[in-house]
């Protein structure tokens, strides 16, 4: 396992990056990331499709209307999350709410953007979500808690809120991808790349959520979510540059030296 500050680090003196590669950077990123968010919620396109949808816009014989709509909602609400970094707000219940209202849209307006006011269960699950009546309170003593944490990193908050969040199920539908793009929004407020949770990822995910949620133990979702920044960093070196990893440690290498150095003008 990386030190996933040092590539954090290493893969930002990189910038600037031309906007041609970022673009394609971004689009690569942004088919990988729609699909893997919406399979973990069942949607049915494979990534294959999932490209062939967001490039072209052709629908795939067989495959329902809905999750054709899924995936370019998907798509355009990371486009809008990418606009709301550059802003740097916190978060907010409205944020939160326009996320899910991009999201949800136009395959249920019912409910985009809007709290549930009715009780859910999460299947196959023993997390007892929030009642109804008592969404927005938690909601705002979340954001509260999160806005003004200073004894954690940045993952590790962000990791504990994404579990507290899901947990709180404030949506009727659309939770799961709301959260992650919560997620995201934050770790790329403070540099680091957009993190794909991967689809044949779910079953630790979900077990690392629901350890957290219902046993206040967030040492596997914190790990977890370690994980996937630490390979989201390492996929777009790989899309930056050829032989990454010799270039990374020869880095290193130069640092220990020059601050060794330092150290003995001092002396």
């Amino acid at each position: 396992m990386y030190d996933i500050e040092k590539l954090k680090n290493y893969l930002n003196i990189k910038r600037p990056i031309p906007a041609s590669v970022l673009e394609k950077i971004y689009d690569n990123i942004k088919i990988e990331y729609t699909y893997n968010s919406n399979a973990i919620e069942g949607n049915s396109l494979t990534l294959k499709e999932t490209e062939v949808v967001l490039e072209y816009g052709i629908t795939v014989k067989g495959k329902p209307l809905k999750d054709h709509m899924e995936a370019k909602n998907q798509a355009y609400a990371l486009d809008f999350l990418k606009e709301e970094v550059k802003l740097r707000k916190e978060i907010d219940k409205k944020l939160i709410k326009e996320f899910h209202q991009i999201i949800i849209g136009d395959i249920d307006r019912e409910i985009a953007g809007k709290f549930r006011t009715y009780p859910v269960i999460i299947k196959a699950s023993e997390t007892k979500t929030s009642s109804p009546l008592h969404i927005e309170e938690e909601l705002d003593k979340l954001i509260k808690w999160y806005n003004s944490e200073q004894n954690l990193n940045t993952v590790e908050k962000i990791a504990i809120f994404h579990s507290k969040f899901e947990k709180i199920h404030p949506f009727g539908d659309g939770n799961g991808r709301t959260g992650r793009l919560l997620m995201n929004f934050e770790l790329m407020k403070e540099g680091y790349p957009i993190t794909i949770i991967k689809n044949e990822d779910r079953l630790e995910y979900y077990n690392s959520l629901e350890k957290a949620q219902t046993k206040e133990d967030y040492k596997d979702i914190i790990k977890f979510i370690y994980s996937n920044v630490e390979k989201s960093i390492i996929k777009n070196l790989e899309m930056l540059e050829e032989n990454w990893k010799e270039k990374y440690n020869n880095e290193l290498k130069k640092r220990k030296i020059h601050r060794k150095g330092s150290n003995k003008r001092r002396l």
